[in-house]
């Protein structure tokens, strides 16, 4: 009898672990396959500029929306700084937030934290402030930060946040505020996806003015203004600070470019966000201007030959109108917009165009630095340099390979780790930018080191947040983990409980994904139905969901949860879409397809809605319409598009509230009649709650709080 219940209790925690597997792997892939739309959608922009209508001006309105000169990232005088944006921004005597002088002192640092636990905002002529000041610091940086532990004996390290304030508190609270004997380093992500994004870069920012040589911040993947369009930080400043969104919008992508790359910690341990590869050079990157990259004023244009278009639209370069990259011989400074795709200026189009040998681009190509000049040429490697340190993830993998999973950076090997260490007399890297189920990870034999310390990342319980602290004269690792929780909201739960309401949550997730695909499932399974008959056998409908969705998953033990079996055992294949169905107001005959890139569309609007007004003219909307379809392979005819355009338009003034537009969609549970809303990630007045006391204690119920709920105050 023991032997069987032995027996039983194993094959028990083995489905309950192969059901935490699955669930980690939706949540996991479906937020993957979002950055992979993204980096596919800007290879898309490059390729579709010169495929657009003119505007009166010559050019199409696409490379407009992405010229130097009409974006908020962009600041053209070559002293660009964020004061020019306060001006004539007045603090009014209704006023109850918190008010701030310079420069910043700890002081200010704890009355902003308690302002925002109680839910004040911050002035936006304050915020403007702290921008400025925070940028004019960093630009007396280096792009590789230096930090000592000589005096304080041991350093905090922090990864992904994401905008989940309450982890930061979490934080303070175990570890204390910065200081002098309590440094930190943070390693990037600090916004989008979570909805305190805001402020939880405010905190950072304050710590960081008010201990300079103690706080070190890293730039992640989403500290980039492309990021931010698709991400959510974007939404979060215009919901905000809508009047002056513009301002804020271009004073934090400012800020965000002067971000240094990588923190180095007594000569021993590296810090980045996403990793490394054959292409880093620390030296290098040492050496580049990371904002601005100055250039001969004798630069020429190329005319592509067609080999070389799949090379450099990897590296995001943007394409102008007549085919041809180039620089002005009349601006001698260049600005990022974003690293995902290298500078690029509106006037490329008016340059002339001078072809060059094929020997001539391949020599471009190359990563060599011309140390005899006073000047740093620009070349490709630099950008693939860029964004491996923030895009690449470690794999067990021998060398480095394309990062198919998200799109961009690689996957870098054991033994790149092992020589880059080697190379650098460095003993461990640590990085960021993936969220592990325990809140850290080691790879590569314990020398590469993975920290998040986003808790309850992808829902309540998911995973756990961590930091490591180095100690000592060796810099050994202390991890430490906990989730983020307010008091008083909380319901304990059984481990099998916990796993179960995460995987409700993954399937919600996976279900809205199914129907974004409805058209392309049907094709596929009709093709194993030939006789017609509505059904399909069990295998027919795991290869037709594998190869469609591309999410790899365990399709046959999910099939009880997603599909329905007649007599004979086998699927009924329309069943696949019957618990959830998307509805939309407007244009119902396509809406699939809408919601299916809503996101995509979305990017696309915000880039035309260079004020942030919420609303784009209906050309501009049809452009973007015409944009996704050929992104897509959708057909959709014009005249769909100007339907769509036109039901858009409630009040027939030729302009579109795209926001309306999208919160339009609705998806339905048909088995419940019930409205599913995704996750609120948004919300300032409701959050998702935990409480623990210790990991060996089940977790809390996903509830929702009102904005009165409390959180413990801050000990520091």
């Amino acid at each position: 009898a023991a032997i069987l219940i032995q027996k039983w209790y194993r094959m028990y925690v083995a489905r309950l672990e192969a059901r935490r597997r699955y669930t980690w792997t939706i949540f996991q892939s479906i937020e993957y396959s979002g950055e992979q739309d993204q980096l596919k959608l800007h290879n898309f922009f490059n390729s579709m500029i010169n495929q657009l209508k003119l505007d009166t001006d010559g050019q199409p309105k696409i490379a407009r929306a992405f010229a130097s000169s009409q974006r908020p990232a962009v600041v053209a005088s070559e002293t660009s700084d964020i004061s020019g944006c306060i001006e004539g921004i007045e603090v009014e005597s209704s006023y109850t937030g918190p008010h701030l002088t310079f420069p910043i002192t700890h002081a200010q640092v704890k009355t902003l934290i308690q302002a925002f636990k109680a839910k004040r905002r911050l002035h936006v002529r304050y915020l403007l402030e702290l921008l400025n000041e925070t940028q004019k610091l960093f630009k007396q940086m280096k792009n590789i930060n230096y930090a000592s532990t000589s005096i304080s004996k041991q350093i905090t390290v922090c990864g992904d946040l994401h905008g989940k304030l309450e982890d930061l508190y979490m934080i303070f609270h175990k570890n204390g505020l910065p200081s002098v004997d309590n440094p930190f380093v943070f390693n990037g992500d600090f916004v989008d996806r979570g909805a305190s994004s805001i402020e939880v870069s405010i905190i950072l920012f304050a710590c960081f003015l008010a201990s300079p040589n103690e706080v070190f911040l890293n730039r992640g993947n989403h500290e980039d203004h492309v990021m931010n369009m698709r991400y959510g930080f974007m939404k979060e400043i215009i919901r905000k600070y809508k009047d002056y969104s513009t301002q804020v919008t271009k004073s934090f992508t400012e800020v965000f470019s002067w971000l240094p790359l990588a923190t180095v910690i007594d000569d021993k341990v590296l810090v980045v966000h996403g990793g490394i590869s054959q292409h880093v050079s620390l030296k290098s990157l040492a050496r580049l201007d990371r904002h601005r990259v100055s250039r001969n004023e004798s630069m020429i244009c190329a005319t592509l030959k067609q080999q070389y278009h799949l090379f450099l639209l990897t590296l995001q370069t943007v394409v102008s109108h007549n085919d041809c990259y180039g620089w002005s011989p009349v601006l001698s400074f260049l600005q990022f917009i974003s690293v995902l795709r290298p500078p690029s200026l509106s006037e490329v189009s008016s340059l002339e165009n001078v072809s060059l040998e094929l020997q001539r681009l391949e020599e471009w190509k190359q990563n060599i630095f011309n140390d005899e000049t006073n000047f740093l040429t620009l070349k490709p490697t630099f950008y693939v340099q860029v964004l491996d340190l923030l895009w690449s993830d470690p794999k067990s993998l021998m060398g480095c390979n394309p990062n198919t999973f998200r799109g961009g950076g690689c996957y870098f090997g054991p033994d790149i780790t092992e020589n880059f260490l080697e190379e650098h007399n460095f003993k461990l890297l640590i990085r960021s930018h993936e969220c592990k189920p325990e809140g850290f990870e080691y790879n590569h034999d314990g020398k590469v080191l993975t920290i998040f310390s986003a808790s309850n990342y992808y829902d309540i319980g998911s995973n756990k947040g961590a930091y490591a602290k180095l100690m000592g004269p060796d810099l050994t690792v202390h991890m430490v983990q906990f989730l983020a929780y307010q008091t008083g909201s909380v319901r304990k739960l059984t481990f099998t409980q916990r796993i179960s309401c995460l995987e409700a949550s993954a399937m919600q997730d996976l279900r809205e994904k199914i129907l974004t695909l409805k058209s392309d499932l049907m094709e596929e399974f009709k093709k194993h139905d030939t006789e017609e008959t509505g059904t399909i056998t069990i295998a027919d409908w795991c290869s037709a969901m594998e190869s469609v969705m591309d999410v790899d998953v365990p399709w046959r033990m999910l099939r009880s949860k997603l599909v329905k079996l007649n007599s004979d055992k086998r699927v009924n294949y329309e069943s696949t879409f019957e618990e959830l169905q998307i509805y939309h107001r407007y244009s119902e005959a396509i809406m699939e397809m809408l919601y299916r890139y809503k996101d995509s569309l979305e990017t696309i609007f915000r880039i035309f809605d260079k004020d942030n007004s919420g609303f784009i003219s209906m050309s501009e909307f049809t452009d973007a319409c015409t944009l996704l379809t050929r992104h897509t392979s959708v057909n959709l005819s014009p005249n769909q598009v100007n339907d769509i355009a036109k039901s858009l338009d409630l009040n027939k003034d030729g302009q579109i509230d795209f926001n309306e537009f999208l919160e339009a969609f609705r998806i339905v549970d048909q088995k419940n009649l019930n409205t599913v809303s995704p996750r609120n990630t948004e919300s300032e007045d409701i959050y998702d709650c935990a409480s623990v006391n210790s990991f060996d204690e089940p977790m809390g119920v996903k509830r929702k709080i009102t904005s009165n709920s409390e959180l413990s105050n801050l000990e520091t």
